[in-house]
C-alpha cells in the first residue's frame, strides 16, 4: 500500500516518524525506537528508493543516534522535527557535517509553549547564533507548525512571530525558510 502510494505520487515522504520523544500527552512514558528496528531499516531504504524524505522526531540528548542514521543513509533526506530541540550551534555542527540532515522550527519557535521554546528574538532582536544558523544553512531550515485543533487558538500569534523573525533576515533567506525549501521538498 504505501509503495503504491510512493509509486503514484500520492505520498511524498514519511512523518512524523517517532524514534526518540521523552514524553507527550499520548505517550507519557516516551516513545523509543530503536534506530536498528527493522521497520525504520525498511522505512529509510523504501525513502531511499523513493527519493523521499523522512521527517523524524529525535530529542537532542539522542544527537549520537541522528549522527549514525545519518551516516548509515547519506542519501536519504532527514528532516528533523522541532530542530531536535537543540541550541542552534549544535544543530549548526550536524548540518555542517551532514548535508542530509534538514531541520524545522516548530515548536522550538513558540513562545505560547515554554518548555520546548528556543527562541530566536529577544526584544525583537535576532540572537546571532539562530541568525547564523539560520542564514547558513538557509537551503535546509523548514517552517513547521505542529499544530492541531487543541493549538489552534496560537496559530495567529506564532504566525506573527514568525513572519517577526524572517523579517529580520535578508528577503531570499526567508522566502527559503518560509516556502522554497517546502516546495523543493514536497511539490512534485
Amino acid at each position: 500500500m504505501i509503495k503504491t502510494a510512493l509509486e503514484t505520487g500520492k505520498v511524498v515522504g514519511f512523518g512524523e516518524i517517532y524514534l526518540r520523544l521523552g514524553f507527550a500527552p499520548f505517550a507519557r512514558e516516551g516513545i523509543h525506537t530503536s534506530i536498528e528496528d527493522k521497520g525504520v531499516k525498511a522505512m529509510f531504504n523504501m525513502a531511499n528508493t523513493y527519493k523521499v524524505p523522512v521527517q523524524i522526531h529525535l530529542d537532542a540528548e539522542y544527537s549520537s543516534e541522528l549522527e549514525i542514521l545519518l551516516q548509515n543513509h547519506p542519501n536519504v533526506t532527514v528532516i528533523l522535527a522541532h530542530c531536535g530541540y537543540m541550541q542552534p550551534e549544535k544543530l549548526g555542527a550536524l548540518m555542517d557535517r551532514h548535508p542530509n540532515l534538514h531541520a524545522e522550527v516548530s515548536l522550538v519557535f513558540n513562545s505560547m509553549i515554554p518548555r520546548f521554546a528556543n527562541l530566536p528574538l529577544v526584544d525583537g532582536r535576532m540572537r546571532p547564533n539562530w541568525k547564523d544558523l539560520l542564514v547558513r544553512h538557509a537551503d535546509r531550515i523548514l517552517v513547521g507548525t505542529d499544530y492541531s485543533g487543541f493549538r489552534a487558538d496560537q496559530a495567529p500569534k506564532l504566525l506573527a512571530y514568525y513572519r517577526q523573525v524572517l523579517g529580520l533576515l535578508p528577503r531570499k533567506t526567508a522566502e527559503k525558510i518560509a516556502y522554497r525549501n517546502f516546495d523543493r521538498l514536497f511539490v512534485k
